[in-house]
C-alpha cells in the first residue's frame, strides 16, 4: 500500500471541497484532497459532445448574500458569466471548478473506505491508497457521507438516526443533441424540466431534460437503455415537436 502524510485531508472534490482547501491554503498547512470520481466538481458535471459542452449537473448559480462575493470575483476573472437564469461558466460547469482547483493537491479516483485513529487519523482507500492526516474534513454529499462514518462507527450517538431522516431525491438525466427550432425556450412541466445549453453559451443544438423525481423513483432500476427510452418519449411529448435526435444519453 502507498502511504501519503499530510496535515489537512479533505475527501471530496466538489466545489465545497476545493473552496475549502481554497480558504484555508494559506495556513502553511499541507493540504491534500481525494474523491473517487474521475473527474472534478462533484455536482457541478459538463459532459462534452462534439467537442462542445453539455452541462448535466448544476445549472445555475443564483445570487444570494451568502456567495455574492465570490459570484462578483469570479465574473471579474472571466470564469462565470451572468445570463437571464443566473450565473454559468461558457465553458462548461467543470471549467469553473478547473479554475478553482489550480495549485491544489488532488488525487482523483480514490474512494475512501475506512477510518480510524491511531497517533493521527488514517485513512484507507478502496484502490489501496493509505492516509495519514491531523485533521479530516468530509465534504461528501451527506448520504455518502452518513455511510463511510457509519461503516466505520464515527457517528455520535443519536446523530445516526437524525442523518437518516435526510432524503435525497434520486435523479435521471437524458443528454440530447439535435436540430433544435429557434422559437424553443427552457421550460418546467409536471416537474420536468427541459434546459437548453443556447441558453447558457453551450452546445447550442442540444439540451438536457430532467425527470420529476416521482417518476424517477418508479423507473430508476430498469436498465439505462429503457430509461431513456422512457425520458426521451416524455420530452418529445412535452416539445410537442418531432425532432431527429442525433445523439443521446442518460446520466444517474
Amino acid at each position: 500500500m502507498t502511504k501519503t502524510f499530510t496535515d489537512i485531508l479533505i475527501i471530496g472534490a466538489g466545489i465545497s471541497g476545493i473552496h475549502l482547501a481554497n480558504l484555508i491554503k494559506s495556513s502553511q498547512k499541507k493540504i491534500l484532497l481525494i474523491d473517487k470520481a474521475k473527474c472534478l466538481g462533484g455536482r457541478l458535471a459538463t459532459r462534452r459532445v462534439n467537442d462542445l459542452g453539455i452541462d448535466h449537473g448544476l445549472q445555475y448559480f443564483q445570487e444570494s448574500e451568502q456567495i455574492a462575493s465570490h459570484l462578483q470575483e469570479w465574473c471579474r476573472k472571466g470564469w462565470l458569466t451572468q445570463v437571464d437564469q443566473g450565473f454559468v461558466s461558457p465553458q462548461g460547469m467543470t471549467s469553473l471548478i478547473k479554475k478553482m482547483a489550480e495549485g491544489l493537491d488532488i488525487i482523483k479516483s480514490q474512494k475512501a473506505s475506512r477510518i480510524y485513529q491511531d497517533k493521527n487519523w488514517i485513512v484507507e482507500t478502496d484502490e489501496g491508497m493509505v492516509i495519514e492526516a491531523q485533521t479530516i474534513i468530509l465534504t461528501a454529499p451527506l448520504p455518502q457521507a452518513s455511510e463511510l462514518l457509519d461503516a466505520n462507527m464515527l457517528i455520535p450517538f443519536g446523530l445516526s438516526n437524525i442523518l437518516k431522516d435526510y432524503h435525497y431525491d434520486k435523479s435521471l438525466i437524458g443528454l440530447v443533441a439535435e436540430s433544435l427550432p429557434a422559437n424553443l425556450r427552457s421550460f418546467t412541466k409536471d416537474g420536468n424540466k427541459l434546459i437548453l445549453m443556447r441558453e447558457k453559451h453551450l452546445y447550442p443544438q442540444a439540451f438536457i431534460y430532467v425527470l420529476n423525481p416521482e417518476k424517477t423513483e418508479e423507473i430508476y432500476s430498469q436498465s439505462d437503455h429503457s430509461c431513456l427510452e422512457i425520458i426521451q418519449k416524455q420530452a418529445l411529448s412535452d416539445i410537442k415537436m418531432d425532432l431527429a435526435i442525433t445523439h443521446a444519453e442518460l446520466k444517474r
